[in-house]
């Protein structure tokens, strides 16, 4: 509908000129937007992050009973010790995290790649060059072996016959 002055009922005022700024609840002086505001993107007000909490339980201290003493130590430090007490009975996945954790977890798919050859030819000449090495080692060793017995025999020949 339009009224006798040609505005558009339900039209929200607009400023004047557009150098003016709205001012309203939601901003400041300037026009921007005041802080916790929801149009922001931001966290809510008061808003408090899970990993805080679990931080500030984590830092709680407790009573621990070791033997016939009792100690105070935090949360924390009572599940490492839990977790250290099961890597060495053996506990596999706590060896690895603490590697992990320790030494920075491996990349997915890295040390397959370094073990297993990727094709069938790459297979091939891998245990091709081990067979080759392999060879290698055994014909020095038998290279060896005759050198020792002709220095044995050398010997003997010098023994039975006088020679020096």
């Amino acid at each position: 509908m339009v009224d006798e002055n040609n505005n558009n009922q339900g039209d929200i005022e607009k400023p004047q000129n557009s150098g003016d700024l709205v001012v309203g609840k939601e901003r400041d002086e300037l026009g921007m937007f005041l802080p916790g505001h929801e149009k922001l993107g931001g966290k809510p007000k008061g808003y408090v992050s899970p990993t805080k909490l679990l931080k500030e339980k984590l830092s709680e201290v407790k009573e621990v009973r070791i033997g016939d003493k009792i100690e105070q130590k935090t949360i924390m430090a009572i599940i490492v010790d839990v977790f250290i007490k099961l890597a060495v009975n053996g506990d596999l996945m706590a060896i690895k995290e603490i590697f992990n954790r320790l030494d920075g977890k491996q990349p997915k798919g890295e040390e397959e790649e370094k073990e297993k050859p990727q094709t069938l030819i790459d297979l091939l000449a891998s245990a091709s060059k081990v067979i080759e090495e392999k060879e290698r080692e055994e014909a020095i060793e038998r290279e060896e072996e005759r050198k020792r017995e002709k220095i044995e025999y050398e010997k003997e020949f010098k023994i039975k016959y006088g020679i020096q």
